[in-house]
């Protein structure tokens, strides 16, 4: 079974590339994933979308997304490997999370009209107790059409009040548990490339702010012109190495962008890419 959805799902990523998908499983014929009392089975929805938690038969859709160049470019390391990748990230990480009753699996996001994948919305795990990673992915054509910052709002308002009130005893139907680190949900953590205009904007447009560090910017830009001919990363990284600054990887430091606003950023431990840092309090 497993080897004919990989086989479909690389015949889909070559057959569309990055301007649309198709599925060959209609939302709907997928078995409950409830195998834990504490297992949230949560829509949440929007006028034009509405999310569910990621099951088995959206594997072949998750190839497409996370091999996709185009869709990937801004995403943590960028597209994953192979297919094999993938298969694995779903049916080893993020289902597993859902049958242990830990809501830090991928949610679908489908198109309520036509009941099509549009993209997904992760709150997983950091390094910090009560603090969630945000990410999410959607395809290309529904770019700047404002359904992303729909679905973050929606997130933030419908999905994660509940998760928070399981994690601090407040639902009475379901058993206390505090899956980020041991803590109830507090916080999400947004991490996204100096580049990613689009989604620093929707970020911004739901109430994310810059994570807070306690110490002077490292780099001031505000007075500088941009090489246009680079990235804004790429630009940064290059102000960092004439500079010989010591970063260290991991570690979270302010900067002045070249719009003379104040940012949070780091160069991960995991990958290469400077990345910036937000946050949003529950």
């Amino acid at each position: 079974m497993f080897i004919n959805k990989l086989i479909m799902a690389i015949v889909i990523c070559f057959g569309y590339g990055s301007t649309g998908y198709a599925t060959d499983q209609p939302l709907g014929e997928d078995y409950p994933l409830q195998f834990h009392p504490n297992y949230l089975e949560m829509t949440i929805e929007g006028d034009k979308w509405f999310a569910t938690n990621a099951k088995e038969s959206d594997t072949n859709f998750l190839n497409y997304l996370f091999l996709d160049a185009e869709i990937m470019k801004f995403y943590g390391a960028g597209p994953s490997v192979n297919s094999q990748d993938v298969l694995d990230r779903t049916l080893n990480l993020w289902l597993p999370r859902f049958r242990a009753g830990e809501p830090h699996g991928g949610l679908i996001v489908w198109d309520k009209s036509n009941k099509t994948p549009l993209g997904f919305i992760l709150a997983g795990l950091t390094s910090k107790p009560g603090i969630a990673g945000l990410s999410y992915a959607y395809i290309p054509s529904i770019w700047g059409k404002g359904i992303g910052s729909d679905v973050l709002k929606g997130f933030i308002e419908q999905w994660a009040p509940e998760v928070r009130k399981r994690g601090l005893g407040k639902d009475t139907s379901a058993t206390p548990f505090k899956c980020y680190k041991g803590e109830a949900l507090s916080q999400f953590e947004a991490v996204v490339s100096p580049d990613n205009i689009g989604s620093l904007k929707v970020l911004a447009r739901n109430g994310f702010e810059n994570w807070l560090v306690d110490e002077d910017p490292l780099m001031d830009f505000s007075s500088l012109t941009r090489n246009s001919f680079h990235s804004v990363e790429r630009n940064i990284t290059d102000f960092i190495a004439l500079k010989e600054l010591a970063i260290e990887r991991g570690k979270y430091y302010k900067l002045i962008d070249f719009e003379g606003q104040e940012r949070t950023f780091s160069i991960p431990t995991t990958y290469e890419s400077l990345k910036y840092h937000l946050m949003y309090q529950l």
